[in-house]
């Protein structure tokens, strides 16, 4: 048998320590050397040696660089190891000697895009239309996504999504994101419309049913909608993704409609799913990470390394599901302030320039520190250019108050405050992501609720002056004397209208986009009670 034949022999039989050893018995061949390589590669690759493989990949595209084949195999390799940058790298590369490909370009975009490089990101896909892309309406809706979720310029984002359905007025992508767009602006009719329309277009794209869901307001539970999710439900070729989505959709529609066994039963069903696709949550290790936080953030390392910066932005921080976004939605109706929504720039620089947090802290360089604090101000201005006080609503900021607060003295922080039962059962029937693991899981939710709790306290007697509690159940019973509070905090002027802020036309990008947009109603208040047979769970871990 051929040598080459028997390494393909020994790798598709699983033997891949001896194919190995044969690959470097070989080695010295130059006849056969780059499918020895190649070889090497799916080897490492199948035995959990990703960084062997991309050193090897990394060689293969220097002897080679302008092959395209490769340089995806390689930036495919980073990709799935979270070095996205090293992954744009690779094709930036390439690009050298073939910039007319129009692929590769749209490839490097991707890459960029995951590296948070959205000004670069956005030049490939240019780059990519002009070099006469097939399909360029899946890159001007990848434009308009960045211009939606990471840049703030929603008018730009509908730009591009309508430029998409003007060369394929049927590009289901296209209408489903115009449909969150429009969701997100608060405009009811015209959502509602774009999912029905990719609904008609491909009945089988599930997602946009799920969506219907939250732009409707159900009263029967055999209302035809109902029905429909539960016969999709019922597809053999469903996916776990759409089949989470429809599961928690249920759930909403059947806690619309008061029938709360079967609602319940729906979320418990989407948070198993959900929750088997995420990384375990796991307890103590959140308890020793916040323990590690208030040990790392002491009087004496606060003190000795505080900046002397006047910048002072607004952070509102807290539980997810805790009336943040409404808080943020109150404060943007004000003329002198302006909301910024969720933004990323924190967490960005703890997975990154101060990993691991909060151990970094003990070595940083006031340099550092003082390159983090421009960063931001850089960021928010490139994002803001209007000027106006801006609000940075990302409720897991908690966890950075004391690297905020080193950073920026002046700053103020709103920490949103919920009946906690009501709270932890919101976030329940909520879908979140993967960094928010424990929210699957109504005693884990509690455990994490009752750990943000000690770390709030322990922020706020560090500093007693800057962090104010906006108590959402008090704002219900006394609208007026809780948002005066809050302005006085801040120390800006009355303004009637910020008890109008749900007639803001304002782009709302979380799942209180619908409560935000009207008047405040109490119902929400004591939800738990509708649930109180099946939060045995929640109540022990809260206590």
């Amino acid at each position: 048998m051929h040598p080459l034949k028997n390494i393909e022999a020994l790798v598709n039989a699983g033997r891949f320590a001896e194919a190995e050893q044969a690959c470097h018995g070989m080695l010295p061949s130059a006849e056969f050397e780059s499918h020895i390589q190649q070889a090497l590669v799916y080897i490492y690759q199948h035995t959990d040696r990703n960084a062997q493989a991309c050193a090897l990949l990394q060689t293969l595209c220097e002897k080679h660089p302008q092959s395209r084949p490769l340089c995806d195999q390689l930036a495919n390799a980073l990709s799935a190891m979270g070095e996205h940058e090293k992954a744009a790298n690779c094709y930036q590369s390439y690009l050298k000697y073939v910039p007319s490909d129009a692929d590769g370009q749209f490839n490097c975009a991707y890459q960029l895009k995951k590296a948070g490089q959205y000004e670069q990101a956005l030049k490939s896909y240019e780059i990519a239309l002009s070099h006469k892309i097939t399909q360029p309406e899946e890159v001007l809706v990848n434009i308009a996504l960045i211009y939606s979720d990471f840049l703030r310029q929603e008018i730009l984002a509908e730009t591009y999504l309508r430029r998409a359905l003007a060369i394929n007025p049927d590009y289901v992508p296209a209408l489903y994101n115009l449909g969150n767009l429009l969701e997100q602006q608060g405009n009811k009719v015209a959502a509602f419309s774009s999912f029905q329309q990719v609904l008609v277009l491909q009945p089988g794209y599930y997602a946009a049913l799920a969506r219907l869901a939250d732009v409707h307001k159900f009263d029967d539970a055999n209302d035809p909608q109902i029905v429909a999710m539960k016969k999709a439900l019922e597809d053999k070729q469903l996916d776990s993704d759409t089949k989470t989505d429809l599961l928690f959709a249920l759930g909403k529609a059947l806690n619309d409609c008061g029938v709360y066994d079967l609602a319940f039963d729906y979320y418990k069903q989407a948070n198993a799913l959900n929750k088997s696709r995420q990384p375990e949550y796991v307890p103590a290790h959140f308890s020793t990470k916040v323990d590690q936080i208030i040990q790392q953030f002491g009087v004496d390392w606060l003190r000795n390394n505080s900046l002397d910066n006047d910048f002072s932005p607004i952070f509102i921080c807290g539980m997810f599901r805790s009336g943040s976004t409404l808080c943020e939605q109150i404060l943007a109706a004000h003329p002198n302030i302006l909301a910024g929504g969720e933004l990323e720039f924190f967490v960005r620089q703890i997975d990154t320039n101060l990993a691991p947090f909060p151990e970094s802290m003990q070595t940083v360089s006031p340099k550092s520190l003082s390159d983090t604090a421009n960063s931001y101000e850089r960021y928010l201005s490139g994002l803001f250019p209007e000027g106006s006080r801006i609000t940075d609503k990302r409720p897991d900021n908690f966890l950075y108050v004391g690297l905020i607060k080193t950073l920026f003295p002046k700053a103020k922080v709103i920490f949103t405050l919920r009946q906690p039962l009501d709270n932890c059962l919101s976030v329940f029937f909520q879908r979140l992501g993967s960094r928010m693991n424990y929210a699957n899981d109504l005693a884990h939710i509690g455990h994490y609720y009752q750990q943000q709790q000690k770390l709030m306290s322990y922020w706020q007697t560090q500093f007693p002056d800057s962090i104010y509690t906006f108590d959402y159940d008090n704002l219900i019973r006394n609208p007026e004397q809780a948002v005066r509070g809050l302005l006085s905090f801040l120390e800006v002027d009355w303004s009637d209208s910020c008890l109008q802020f749900h007639q803001l036309d304002n782009l709302v990008k979380t799942a209180s986009v619908w409560q935000v947009r009207q008047p405040l109603y109490k119902s929400s208040s004591g939800r738990w009670k509708n649930y109180e047979e099946q939060i045995a769970d929640l109540q022990t871990a809260l206590g």
